[in-house]
């Protein structure tokens, strides 16, 4: 029989065991008793403790969104197998959110959300009404520039060069060199830049991008309709994926009013509007609590028939088709 030294160092091997509606408590026993039983297995196949198992954590709820990104709430045990008294803590990887390329808008944005759709019944009426007011007044406050210029802010490391011109770290690096010479950024920096607005122009994206400093100091428009695009929507892609027929038709209103109010341009409903508080979600989707209420129930209800594809975003239409595909299988894996 083959034996091998004993070694003890960290690993990048995790075993992860699904309990079907257990408890936290009751994991906490569950995931130890399967910890030991594996490692008394080992140890009596190989002649030794060289396997040696331990319950790290248990997750609940836990969203598996794709291969290596998912969000949940982190409960580690104690030695008596309690919950840690320090509370559960917030656990995202692979998420645009937690990457050091986004902005503080997205990181407002998705955490928030998150904390909603972590509750036990993310289809049901609460939880959808929660998330669409939260979407809501992320919109409304993009829409009347309410967010400092800091939120939209971002950064990426500076490569030593680029086959192309048009990466947009390496711009700003070049653009802020050339107004300062010898202060520019060097290989290895993180550049931090926004995107400015220009009407009527054919600059690429990459080429409206530069310094928080030299916007605020020509008075450029930050371009708020690429941060509500790429920040806010394709940002929250995975997470938002079941509740996107519901947040579509208002995306798509406050698409065309930033872009609009950008141009400069003004609908003839702007006339006549003298309120400019956030309107509910009932305002904006055009429908009564009662008809929100009836959503969340049949979303709910169409969840049992199977389980839409989240590996490619963007490339699914999202229709209210979207809806007689999935929802309970994506919300199933809850817990580990």
């Amino acid at each position: 029989m083959l034996k091998f030294p004993k070694k003890y160092r960290d690993s990048d091997f995790a075993s992860r065991v699904e309990f079907n509606r257990a408890r936290i408590c009751e994991s906490f026993v569950l995931g130890d008793q399967v910890a030991k039983k594996v490692t008394e297995y080992f140890s009596e196949y190989f002649g030794g403790g060289i396997v040696c198992l331990a319950l790290e954590k248990v997750c609940l709820p836990f969203f598996l969104y794709a291969k290596k990104q998912y969000s949940c709430l982190m409960f580690s045990p104690t030695k008596t197998l309690e919950i840690d008294p320090a509370g559960p803590k917030e656990l995202g990887k692979g998420l645009r959110f937690v990457k050091k390329d986004s902005t503080r808008l997205t990181k407002l944005f998705v955490p928030k959300v998150l904390n909603f759709i972590r509750v036990e019944d993310p289809m049901g009426p609460e939880a959808i009404q929660n998330v669409t007011n939260t979407f809501i007044q992320t919109c409304e406050k993009i829409l009347h520039d309410s967010y400092p210029p800091e939120y939209y802010v971002a950064t990426k490391q500076l490569g030593k060069s680029y086959k192309s011109n048009n990466v947009v770290q390496d711009c700003v690096a070049r653009q802020i060199e050339q107004r300062n010479p010898g202060r520019g950024p060097r290989a290895g920096d993180r550049v931090e830049f926004v995107y400015y607005f220009l009407k009527n122009s054919k600059k690429q994206l990459y080429q409206r991008a530069d310094e928080l400093e030299y916007i605020k100091e020509n008075n450029l428009l930050i371009d708020r309709l690429h941060y509500l695009e790429a920040e806010i929507w394709k940002a929250s892609e995975r997470v938002l994926m079941p509740y996107r027929p519901i947040l579509q038709p208002i995306y798509d209103k406050y698409h065309r009013m930033i872009r609009d109010k950008l141009e400069g341009n003004r609908s003839i409903v702007s006339f006549f509007q003298k309120s400019t508080t956030a309107p509910k979600v009932s305002d904006v989707l055009e429908v009564s609590p009662d008809k929100i209420q009836k959503m969340a129930k049949s979303l709910r209800e169409s969840s049992a028939s199977g389980c839409f594809s989240l590996s490619k975003p963007g490339k699914r239409k999202l229709d209210s088709d979207i809806t007689k595909n999935s929802l309970s299988k994506f919300f199933a894996k809850k817990q580990h």
